[in-house]
């Protein structure tokens, strides 16, 4: 069986480039948008992205939250998030 030497420096660089975090950031707002198309179409989802710092080579979150008690009511109810991520995936 053959070995597979990973290049892990190359993956950190990876996750670094604008290109990754910019893909994050539309997957997120793509999210976000399809959460308040299943409410009335305004803005009640709010999103956000940070590199994470456990580790050195922390990779990009996005975060997608509820803006507003109503769709927190709305996501707690109905999954509109989950509902939302089939929305995403092939996009």
């Amino acid at each position: 069986m053959n070995e597979v030497n990973w290049n892990f420096l190359a993956f950190e660089q990876l996750r670094e480039t604008d290109e990754v975090k910019e893909l994050l950031a539309d997957k997120g707002k793509k999210l976000a948008e399809l959460c308040d198309s299943h409410l009335d179409g305004e803005k009640h989802f709010a999103t956000g992205s940070v590199k994470g710092v456990k580790q050195k080579q922390g990779r990009w979150f996005v975060t997608v939250i509820p803006a507003d008690e109503w769709a927190e009511r709305a996501e707690n109810k109905h999954s509109l998030m989950l509902k939302s991520l089939e929305g995403i995936r092939d996009s």
